[in-house]
């Protein structure tokens, strides 16, 4: 193989006998959605100031993330104390 058989394009690709090889540029746009389950405990007057409080704290991670809050799922919102009584009762 001589030297004039290789050779790169304005492109940035690289040609070897005639053929590209290696690796090209693409661009792509995608809309990427996670799915993350927590379980935080947050001071609230009630079950709906928590879900609003959580509606705060999610967009603001999301905003540090450069992205945007899409839908939130709450399982269930209840004071620890329901809750570990619940547990007490199960």
């Amino acid at each position: 193989m001589t030297r004039d058989e290789l050779y790169t394009l304005r492109s940035g690709e690289t040609v070897l006998g005639g053929k590209k090889v290696g690796n090209r540029k693409f661009i792509i746009q995608a809309d990427v959605c996670y799915s993350k389950k927590e379980e935080l405990i947050l001071n609230a007057h009630s079950a709906e100031d928590c879900e609003d409080k959580l509606n705060k704290l999610m967009e603001s991670k999301a905003k540090q993330q450069g992205a945007k809050l899409d839908t939130i799922f709450v399982d269930f919102c209840m004071s620890v104390d329901e809750f570990e009584g619940e547990l007490g009762n199960g």
